[in-house]
C-alpha cells in the first residue's frame, strides 16, 4: 500500500497547501476590507465595518443634546399645565404634597390658571375626605375631570 501521503504519480502532496489555503479562508471571512464576512450585518442585508465608526464633534453633540432633552425633568411649564388632586385614604395630596382642604382652597385660587387641568383622583380614599375635596372645587367653580387610581 502506498504511503499516505504520496499521490498516484508518486509526488508527495504537501500539508502547508492546505494550512495556507485554510489561513487564507479565514481571514477573508474575518478581516477581509475591515469587515465581517460571517453573515453578520444589518437589516439590508450589508456588512458591519470592523473597527471605530468616524464621529464627527457636531453629531456627538447632537446626541448630548437629544439625550438631554429626554432625560430632563419635567420644565415648571409642563407641571403647571395640570393640578392633580389625589385623595389617598385620608389624605389629600395637590401634585404631591399633603394638604387641608382649607390648605387646598387656598392653594388652588393661587396657582390655577385659565385653561389648566384639573384631576380630582379616587386613591382608596374615604367618602368624606373625597367629598371635601370635591366641594372646594365646586366651591372655586373649577372644572375638573375625577379618576380613580390606576387610570
Amino acid at each position: 500500500m502506498a504511503e499516505r501521503n504520496e499521490t498516484k504519480n508518486g509526488k508527495k502532496k504537501g500539508k502547508g497547501g492546505k494550512t495556507v489555503a485554510g489561513a487564507a479562508l479565514l481571514l477573508a471571512l474575518l478581516g477581509g476590507g475591515g469587515y465581517f464576512g460571517l453573515g453578520i450585518g444589518n437589516s439590508d442585508g450589508g456588512l458591519l465595518p470592523v473597527g471605530t465608526p468616524e464621529v464627527t464633534a457636531e453629531q456627538t453633540k447632537n446626541t448630548a443634546e437629544q439625550t438631554q432633552e429626554v432625560t430632563e425633568a419635567p420644565t415648571q411649564e409642563t407641571k403647571s399645565q395640570e393640578l392633580a388632586i389625589r385623595v389617598q385614604k385620608s389624605d389629600i395630596l395637590l401634585n404631591g404634597q399633603k394638604v387641608t382642604a382649607e390648605e387646598l382652597e387656598e392653594a388652588l385660587t393661587r396657582e390655577y390658571k385659565e385653561g389648566m387641568t384639573v384631576v380630582l383622583i379616587d386613591d382608596y380614599a374615604i367618602k368624606s375626605v373625597y367629598d371635601n375635596a370635591e366641594t372646594v372645587l365646586n366651591k372655586l367653580h373649577l372644572p375638573f375631570e375625577k379618576k380613580t387610581a390606576g387610570d
